[in-house]
């Protein structure tokens, strides 16, 4: 059987869970947490919202196996933690959404392509795709979008595309720690001639230069 369960997602149990430790840990239906990782031997790692006696030494995480075809596996026992207006919005979706923490609003509308979150705080926002990609709107997509927005929320500049949670995690948290100067100097940087050019492909953030100066002036002022 296949889950629709995602490294990075929020994550809810759909039944009581006994763990075994040295000090046994009883998790009951309706606790969340954050599917942190499944690594290589098909072990599912939870991160528990609230603090659990026992747990620790795990950091506070609970491993839920994969033991094969006929046994009980992990999505057994838990299943995306998706918000009331998502699932409204948007009730045939097929995945778990990303923990992005308090500063984070779902946007999510029914009339757009997929579910969406803005922080209004580091101006971005982030789409959400299917995780099938036949049920996508833009089937050649990847699964993250990561826009700029300006302080209207209004699209200002596409950042990132990408089905990797964790390089989407990467930059945001990377771009939550820049100023507002070394944002702007970031959309606008100089060549060693003192021209304005783009950053290199790795970022691929706008077209042109002009489009660079533009984005910026709109979102930072003349800096």
């Amino acid at each position: 059987m296949e889950h629709n369960l995602t490294a990075g997602g929020r994550v809810k149990f759909l039944t009581d869970f006994d763990v075994a430790t040295d000090h046994p840990v009883f998790i009951e239906a309706g606790e969340t947490g954050t599917l942190v990782r499944i690594d290589e031997e098909g072990a599912f790692w939870v991160r528990m919202d609230d603090i659990h006696v026992g747990l620790e030494m795990w950091d506070n995480e609970v491993q839920l196996w994969d033991y094969g075809p006929g046994d009980i596996q992990p999505w057994d026992f838990i299943a995306p933690d998706l918000s009331d207006l998502l699932l409204r919005e948007f009730p045939d979706y097929d995945g778990c959404v990303p923990d992005l923490g308090p500063d984070w609003v779902d946007d999510s509308w029914h009339n757009e392509a997929c579910p969406s979150f803005s922080c209004d705080a580091n101006r971005l926002r982030l789409w959400v795709d299917y995780v099938d990609p036949a049920k996508r709107e833009f089937t050649a997509l990847p699964r993250y979008t990561l826009h700029l927005i300006d302080e209207d929320g209004a699209y200002a500049a596409d950042l990132l595309n990408s089905d990797s949670w964790d390089e989407v995690s990467t930059y945001i948290n990377g771009w939550a720690m820049m100023s507002e100067e070394e944002r702007a100097a970031f959309l606008q940087p100089e060549s060693d001639d003192g021209e304005e050019e783009l950053p290199g492909d790795a970022q691929d953030w706008l077209e042109d230069a002009e489009g660079a100066r533009a984005v910026a002036r709109a979102i930072f002022g003349d800096i």
